[in-house]
């Protein structure tokens, strides 16, 4: 069975993360799967930052955002904030300062930051600056020198060849971490996988000879940062694996489904300060034994399966997709629940049945799968009758009331078509824009753009161009055709 959430009715707590996406993406899944019941919040995030290199000294200029104009061949790999903030961060030697002034109380770390290894720049005058040999790092730095006439040269430094280094940035790591987050501290021993899941379900080797070696760094690394800082330790259970279907695309450290939700587990039992060493060697254990079982077939990991089910539907593989998706219902999987109730909807199943479909969707909601209260919304929209509009509408306003931008996208069609409301552009395009802030999807900014050129209001065409043009630039084919209407 899927496990019910453990976060409702809790305070939110803020955590700063300086590692890599191994750290980072526990927040991007614990958001989309507990939606208002979130307990954690990413605070400051600074990704493939170098240890080293922030406790060496700088030597060479101080480097801003608006040099990254100056980028020409480089460009598309310093597009993403966390990368341009990152990058300059490692460089500039600016992350303690930006961590001392975040407002967090909590710290995740992971030690593959520095299992990229170290360049060292050298300069004609002899001194030298370090930057993490992240590879869109070296390189956009590298080039940004050269644009603003530093002569330079590069050398690259193993992990392996780190050596004096390495124990100086240990001492200054941990007398840095100790002084600003006390026993607030989680160290992260996420290791390189071995073996993944591929898009057909079937598991395969990675057989990567570099990933034998960073992850000797990074066990150097988490024993050497524990024993000196005492801090808490959530440890990679055995059997992990990756996940062909990873947002992020297939990657060592891209993995399955599950294992976010092991981290975010383990989170809550060091916040919650009770038996903490009890439950998170029983998380462990437990895990262990779930990844075992997803290694042997016995056991279906979510996110592939779901995504191996929508292929075979789309596909026209019906009985083989609909078969998947009753392993994955009888498994307890909350996201099947709703694509159940969508096709007893739709009528896939035979008879529209309305009452069945809402049913599964509050089946996945008592599971703790919070979107689903948006996907009985959808279902309201698509298949419900005019009387059902205004319980729609009422069953968002607690997220609404709360900035939830789901529901304020929802709430932005019903004012834009007024269902359950009376129509109302000027309301919809409050409730539009401000769900398209900040939330960088395609999907949300392609809608919001949509709403605003069918107003024929050209007011509006700054706003419909500021929407997507980063996701444009990026190569989104729905924001490029949008941004060219503007």
């Amino acid at each position: 069975m899927a496990d019910k959430s453990v976060f409702r009715s809790k305070d939110p707590v803020t955590m700063d993360v300086w590692g890599v996406c191994a750290s980072r993406d526990i927040f991007g899944f614990h958001r989309d799967f507990h939606e208002d019941a979130a307990r954690f919040i990413l605070g400051k995030n600074f990704m493939a930052c170098s240890f080293m290199s922030q406790f060496s000294g700088r030597n060479g200029p101080e480097l801003t955002s608006e040099d990254l104009d100056l980028l020409k061949t480089e460009f598309r790999t310093m597009t993403a904030g966390v990368a341009i903030r990152s990058a300059l961060a490692d460089y500039n030697k600016t992350i303690p300062d930006q961590l001392r002034e975040s407002g967090s109380e909590w710290l995740i770390i992971d030690g593959r930051t520095d299992s990229y290894g170290l360049t060292e720049i050298e300069y004609e005058d002899g001194t030298c600056d370090y930057v993490s040999s992240k590879a869109s790092f070296r390189y956009g730095i590298d080039e940004i020198l050269i644009e603003k006439g530093f002569p330079h040269k590069m050398r690259e430094i193993k992990p392996e060849e780190i050596g004096e280094r390495y124990s100086r940035m240990m001492d200054s790591l941990v007398a840095f971490v100790k002084e600003r987050y006390g026993d607030k501290v989680i160290l992260n021993c996420s290791f390189e996988s071995d073996m993944f899941i591929d898009r057909e379900g079937c598991l395969k080797d990675f057989s990567q000879a570099a990933s034998a070696e960073r992850n000797a760094f990074i066990a150097r690394f988490n024993r050497d940062f524990y024993r000196a800082t005492g801090c808490y330790c959530i440890k990679t259970p055995l059997f992990q694996m990756a996940d062909a279907y990873h947002k992020w695309g297939l990657y060592p450290v891209h993995y399955l489904e599950e294992h976010y939700r092991y981290m975010e587990k383990c989170l809550d039992a060091i916040v919650s300060g009770e038996d903490v060493n009890r439950r998170l060697d029983d998380l462990y254990m437990e895990y262990s034994a779930l990844f075992a079982s997803v290694r042997s077939g016995e056991v279906l990991s979510v996110k592939n399966s779901m995504e191996r089910y929508s292929a075979m539907m789309s596909e026209g593989r019906k009985e083989e997709g609909l078969e998947l998706l009753r392993s994955m219902v009888d498994q307890g999987i909350p996201q099947a629940m709703v694509e159940m109730g969508k096709l007893h909807a739709d009528g896939t199943l035979g008879e529209k049945d309305m009452a069945a479909a809402e049913g599964w969707m509050r089946k996945a909601i008592d599971e703790g799968y919070s979107p689903a209260l948006y996907d009985i919304f959808d279902l309201i929209w698509d298949y419900g009758s005019p009387d059902e509009y205004g319980r729609m509408v009422e069953m968002i306003q607690e997220p609404l009331k709360d900035g939830n931008r789901i529901a304020m996208l929802r709430m932005g069609r019903a004012y834009r078509y007024g269902k359950g409301v009376p129509k109302d552009t000027d309301k919809a395009a409050e409730l539009y824009a401000e769900a398209a802030r900040d939330k960088r999807t395609p999907e949300m900014r392609e809608e919001y753009v949509d709403f605003l050129y069918s107003t024929g209001d050209r007011r509006f065409h700054r706003a419909m161009a500021d929407s997507v043009r980063v996701l444009a630039i990026k190569g989104a084919p729905g924001c490029q055709a949008r941004y060219g209407l503007c």
